[in-house]
């Protein structure tokens, strides 16, 4: 019977359970509630809260066994499915967390904060299969879950979604309006920061982001002085970046991931031993042998004392040995203008065996090198291979790749030098020139994008209009005074 009785312990135990649960000792309530199923396992209501302990506890799989049991009673509710979605999420179950979140919705569209972890979902698609159809999704449930509760949390939450997609001027309405709910609220003023950012609107997102890191307080984060950081780079007050990245080490002294940046930044200022020393601090092996590398072909160094010094460089596994040889391709490419040499290490690197996605780059890179040394034949060949690699990718076809907003402007590049190595000038050039029509890559740090003149000047250079040449190579280094290529190709025309 389910009526209480005092003799019927289940009850006794069931109400203890709930009373700890209460005060959130979770333990105490996991074992009261447990003694309750054992004096009635006929009471799903016991099964379902033991459940929602459960989950509270991180037991995701646990919990998962106990709601399957109770699903012939409670399939109905839009709570059982809400459970079933969250255990299915933090066990990354994504397909089947989905499902269950839809079918709760089915049940009560607007239950509880269902319509937010579909969003999320359908946003995490958007962005690991750049199909737009899952963006799409995301934003009309992010809106439902407004129609829920219009308020500072939500207004956030759509925002993100609208930001990571790099739909600015939606973002920041939604911030704003996040903002008049809770003037003080640093996350809202760290996003509409970040939105000015991506605008290139430097100096807006600097007073937005002071107000984020003004209104934190004690919750230390590191994103209001990173994303700050980026702005002073682009902006090249390196001092006022590296005061920002000293901030963060201040609030995480353990924290390791700022050094690479700091030593990024001593190295545009040209101070190299500090840079090193930054890059020694940041831990990462393979981040200071790399940079080690780089300096060592900058100054001439004989590259046998740096190969036995990071020996691994060398005798390292396969897909290892094919990453270093191209970083050594890439060094020479990019830092020297040395086409012959970066073309030997790119074909090196192409000897091992490589996943699709790394072919479809690696042919690509030494497909350039080839039309840069003027050798159209080979670099038609590796021009072809890096398509039919790129066939053989995640991504649907080219067009859904390069309209991939986030980093739309590097990926125009990555297929316009594709075609321009094959030929089809036609279609490099209308490739590369929406480049430049609209927002720069979300990891941008350059008041503009640069990598549209350098694609332009290498390809004026290669038809032999040194004027256009020259004009391209000049705003490329405007643009980011630390390309090295173009500062080399640019003097080679004079």
């Amino acid at each position: 019977s389910d009526a209480c009785d005092i003799e019927d312990l289940s009850e006794i135990e069931y109400e203890t359970g709930l009373l700890y649960w209460d005060i959130n000792r979770l333990q105490k309530a996991h074992t009261h509630i447990q003694n309750a199923i054992k004096e009635n396992p006929e009471r799903t209501q016991y099964q379902m809260v033991l459940g929602d302990i459960l989950i509270q506890m991180g037991k995701y799989q646990e919990a998962l066994e106990i709601f399957q049991k109770g699903k012939e009673d409670y399939e109905d509710r839009a709570i059982y499915h809400y459970n079933l979605g969250v255990c299915y999420e933090n066990s990354d179950r994504l397909d089947e967390a989905l499902d269950s979140y839809l079918k709760a919705l089915e049940i009560d569209e607007f239950y509880r904060d269902c319509n937010e972890k579909v969003s999320d979902i359908y946003n995490d698609f958007y962005h690991e299969k750049l199909d737009a159809k899952w963006l799409q999704l995301s934003i009309a449930h992010a809106t439902k879950q407004l129609e829920t509760m219009d308020n500072c949390y939500y207004r956030v939450n759509r925002g993100l979604v609208y930001m990571n997609a790099m739909l600015i001027e939606p973002a920041i309405h939604d911030f704003k309006k996040a903002i008049e709910f809770i003037p003080n609220d640093w996350a809202a003023w760290n996003n509409l920061g970040c939105c000015y950012k991506y605008l290139g609107d430097y100096n807006q997102a600097i007073e937005c982001l002071q107000k984020a890191a003004t209104y934190m307080e004690e919750s230390k984060s590191r994103l209001p002085y990173s994303n700050m950081a980026d702005c002073y780079e682009a902006l090249f007050d390196y001092e006022k970046a590296l005061s920002c990245y000293q901030k963060n080490l201040d609030f995480f002294p353990d924290d390791l991931s700022p050094w690479e940046e700091i030593g990024d930044l001593y190295s545009y200022m040209g101070k190299e031993t500090e840079a090193l020393d930054a890059y020694e601090k940041s831990g990462n092996q393979e981040l200071i042998a790399e940079k080690e590398l780089h300096y060592s072909i900058k100054h001439g160094n004989k590259l046998s004392s740096f190969f036995s010094k990071h020996t691994y460089i060398r005798k390292g596994e396969q897909d290892d040995s094919a990453k270093r040889s191209h970083l050594l391709g890439d060094i020479f490419f990019e830092e020297m203008a040395d086409y012959k040499k970066a073309v030997l290490h790119y074909q090196k690197a192409l000897q091992f065996p490589l996943d699709t996605e790394t072919l479809f780059k690696y042919e690509k890179d030494c497909a350039l090198a080839f039309y840069m040394l003027k050798q159209f034949d080979e670099a038609k060949i590796h021009a072809n291979l890096a398509l039919k690699a790129f066939e053989n990718t995640s991504y649907e076809n080219e067009e859904a790749y390069y309209a991939y907003a986030p980093y739309a402007p590097a990926r125009l590049s990555t297929i316009g030098c594709i075609y321009l190595a094959l030929g089809d000038t036609k279609k490099a050039l209308e490739l590369f020139s929406h480049m430049k029509s609209g927002l720069l890559c979300k990891g941008c740090r350059h008041p503009g994008c640069f990598e549209y003149h350098l694609n332009m000047g290498q390809y004026y250079t290669i038809q032999g209009d040194i004027t256009q040449a020259d004009f391209h190579f000049k705003k490329a280094i405007e643009l980011n005074p630390h390309c090295e290529r173009a500062k080399i190709e640019q003097k080679k025309l004079n």
